[in-house]
C-alpha cells in the first residue's frame, strides 16, 4: 500500500476519539497488515494514556506555556529517530494526537477553572459572636500565572518588580515570567472590598463581587487593566508619558485625565468622570466625556449624560446610596456586600414601585432588618408611575 501519512495520522486519531468511519477502519486494517512495524504503531499510539498523563505533567496556569514546553519535548524525542517511513508517520500521528488531547485538555481546565472562580467569588458570609451578619470588610485573592492563590487580608501595591507588596513591605507574590504582557488575576468576592497601588503610583478601588487583571509593568509603553466583571474607582498617575486603559467587554476606556469610576457587568457599562478626561472606544465609535458625566453603552452605542456622583460613588465612600431604585437592584447590592442571599416576595417583584435612602454601608444586618426582606425607615418609596 502506498503510504500516505497524513491519511494514516487522521485515521488513528478518529479510531482513539471512537469517531472513525467503516472506510477509515478497512485502510488502517489494511495498512497494519502490510508491515508488522505499523501493528507495533498503531497498538502503542491507540493507547494514549501515556501520551495524555506526559502532556498533563507539562500543565501550569498559562496552557499556552504549557503546549510550548510539551511541543519542546516532543521536538527533541522526534530528533533521536530517524525519518523513516514509519517515525515519519508516527510523528505526524503524535503531533496530531497531541494537538487534539490539548484541546480538550485546554478546554476541561478551562472549565474547570471557571467553576474554581465562580466558588471563589461567593466569598463568605461574616457574622459576629451573637450571629449579627458583618458589613464587607478588607480582602481580595491574587492568582499569580502558575496558577498559585494568594490570599490578602489588607490593601497591597506592586513595586517596580512586579511583585505583590502588603503589610511590612513583604512581597507576598511575584511575577512567574520577566515578560512584558505578564498579568496578575484579582478576585474580590462578595463581603469584600479592596484597595492597592499599581506599580506607576495610580490607585485602584475595587468593589465586591468583582474580578479583573492587572499588570505586573508596563508594556508597549502602556498601562492596561482588564476588567472582567465588576466595577472600580481609579485615580491615574502620569508614567513616563505611557498612556493608560481600562478594558471592558463592551469598549475600552482610554484615559486622558485622573479620577473615574468604572462598572461592568456582562454587557452593562458605565463610566463616570469626575476629574480629567477619558474616551470611550469600541470597534464601532469613540467618544471623549468631560467631569461629572457619564457614558453608558446602550443599544450598541455609547450615551452620554449628565452623572449623579452620589450614586454612582457612593460604593467607594462606603455608602449605600439609592435613587428610585428598583428593589432588585437594591437587593443585588445588598447580595454582593454581605454575601447573604436576598429574597424578594412575589408580589413585591412584581411591584413597580422603586425606593430612594442613603445609609452607611457598616451596618450590620441582624434579626431586626430579617437580612433585607422588610425595608427599613431609612428608606423611602415612590410610585413607578407618579
Amino acid at each position: 500500500m502506498k503510504q500516505n501519512h497524513s491519511r494514516i495520522a487522521k485515521a488513528i486519531a478518529n479510531y482513539i476519539k471512537g469517531t472513525y468511519t467503516a472506510e477509515e477502519k478497512k485502510f488502517l486494517e489494511e495498512w497494519k497488515n502490510e508491515d508488522v512495524k505499523n501493528q507495533t504503531l498503531f497498538e502503542q499510539l491507540a493507547s494514549s494514556e501515556n501520551l495524555t498523563k506526559e502532556l498533563l505533567s507539562y500543565n501550569s496556569f498559562d496552557s499556552d506555556k504549557a503546549w510550548h514546553r510539551f511541543e519542546s519535548s516532543l521536538t527533541g524525542k522526534i530528533r533521536k529517530f530517524s525519518i523513516s517511513k514509519w517515525w515519519y508517520a508516527a510523528a505526524c500521528v503524535i503531533i496530531l494526537l497531541s494537538s487534539l488531547t490539548f484541546y480538550f485538555y485546554k478546554s476541561y481546565r478551562s472549565e474547570i477553572r471557571e467553576q474554581e472562580v465562580a466558588v471563589l467569588v461567593e466569598g463568605k458570609i461574616l457574622k459576629d459572636a451573637v450571629g449579627e451578619i458583618l458589613p464587607a470588610t478588607t480582602g481580595a485573592i491574587i492568582i499569580t500565572s502558575s496558577g498559585e492563590k494568594v490570599s490578602l487580608d489588607d490593601s497591597f501595591k506592586i513595586n517596580l518588580k512586579g511583585e505583590i507588596v502588603s503589610g511590612q513591605d513583604s512581597a507576598v507574590a511575584a511575577p512567574v515570567l520577566a515578560e512584558e504582557s505578564d498579568y496578575y488575576e484579582l478576585i474580590v468576592p462578595k463581603a469584600k472590598i479592596i484597595q492597592f497601588t499599581m506599580f506607576d503610583g495610580t490607585k485602584v478601588w475595587v468593589n465586591a463581587n468583582s474580578r479583573l487583571k492587572i499588570p505586573t509593568n508596563m508594556a508597549n509603553n502602556e498601562r492596561k487593566i482588564v476588567l472582567l466583571s465588576g466595577e472600580v474607582y481609579l485615580e491615574v498617575a502620569k508614567y513616563k508619558d505611557s498612556k493608560f486603559y481600562v478594558e471592558c467587554e463592551s469598549g475600552t476606556v482610554e484615559v486622558l485625565g485622573t479620577k473615574f469610576n468604572v462598572y461592568a457587568y456582562g454587557n452593562r457599562f458605565k463610566t463616570t468622570l469626575v476629574e480629567g478626561s477619558v474616551k470611550l472606544k469600541n470597534a464601532n465609535q469613540e467618544k471623549i466625556i468631560s467631569p461629572n458625566t457619564a457614558g453608558i453603552w446602550y443599544e450598541n452605542e455609547f450615551v452620554v449624560s449628565k452623572a449623579n456622583l452620589d450614586a454612582d460613588l457612593a460604593w467607594k465612600n462606603n455608602i449605600f446610596y439609592f435613587n428610585n431604585y428598583s428593589i432588585q437592584r437594591i437587593a443585588r447590592q445588598i447580595e454582593d456586600w454581605y454575601g447573604v442571599k436576598v429574597i424578594i416576595g412575589e408580589e413585591v417583584a412584581k411591584s413597580r414601585s422603586t425606593y430612594s435612602g442613603e445609609l452607611r454601608r457598616d451596618v450590620r444586618c441582624g434579626k431586626s432588618a430579617k437580612c433585607w426582606n422588610t425595608f427599613p425607615g431609612w428608606m423611602s418609596k415612590s410610585s413607578a408611575n407618579s
